[in-house]
């Protein structure tokens, strides 16, 4: 007797290997300190759309080469889901150790509020909310949450693309 593919198993795979490739990406990232160039972070997302086709791919072949939407969307949540946790714990793992990367991303964040040409108590007002914003805790959680909003339309789209109904008898 075959056991039946479920989203889970297929989503919590590609997950891991999406999660890894956020890792990987984030890394060359912030040791190239390439991570100030705001286009470059939207690549990540192509990491995400990979992740996604080639785990409803895999679902759909295991499982009578059928998906419905809400088989894909489940898939999706799944990959969404831990690829996100695990970019989110390395997220707070490297900026909690790595301090040369916040000084820097505070500096950049200073340059942009210095070219507003805000006044002084202004800009020390901005500054004071920065280093909340820029905390481990703060980056991490944003991570977390936008990558699991962002993550969930993406999934979608790619659910609706990819199903492929049972044909009906």
């Amino acid at each position: 007797m075959e056991q039946e593919i479920t989203p889970r198993q297929v989503g919590l795979k590609y997950g891991l290997i999406t999660g890894l490739g956020y890792v990987a990406y984030s890394l060359v990232l912030f040791l190239t300190h390439a991570y100030t160039n705001n286009s470059l972070g939207w690549l990540s997302n192509l990491i995400l759309i990979a992740g996604l086709v080639f785990a409803c791919r895999e679902f759909r072949a295991g499982f009578y080469n059928t998906m419905t939407l809400k088989q894909g969307i489940s898939v999706g949540f799944w990959v969404v889901l831990l690829s996100t946790i695990i970019s989110a714990i390395f997220t707070y793992i490297y900026i909690e150790f790595d301090k040369e990367l916040l000084e820097a991303m505070r500096e950049q964040a200073m340059f942009d509020l210095e070219k507003q040409k805000l006044p002084e108590e202004q800009l020390e007002q901005a500054m004071k909310m920065m280093d909340w914003f820029l905390s481990p805790e703060f980056l991490a959680g944003s991570t977390l949450i936008g990558g699991i909003i962002v993550g969930m339309i993406v999934a979608v789209i790619v659910a609706a693309v990819m199903k492929k109904d049972p044909e009906n008898f």
